[in-house]
């Protein structure tokens, strides 16, 4: 889960303890190799080699809800 997208999608608004807790949430922390960086992107934006985006997908909106983070309505219909 790319933290800039955490951040516009509400974690603005919350403490530093919950913004702590999602960047250290082993559920969020997903290595890729640096050729297939994702930057800031959603699922509706990018996704990993064929193999893992169902997991990546699975992960991303298991975060969504345990956050309630707030998605635009391209990116939900992509979820």
């Amino acid at each position: 889960m790319p933290l800039a997208w955490v951040w516009d999608r509400g974690a603005r608004e919350w403490l530093g303890q919950k913004r702590r807790s999602i960047a250290n949430d082993p559920v969020n922390l997903l290595s890729v190799e640096a050729s297939l960086s994702k930057g800031a992107k959603c699922p509706d934006e990018w996704l990993p080699p064929p193999l893992g985006e169902c997991g990546y997908v699975a992960r991303f909106v298991r975060v969504v809800k345990s956050y309630y983070l707030q998605p635009t309505a391209p990116e939900l219909a992509c979820l």
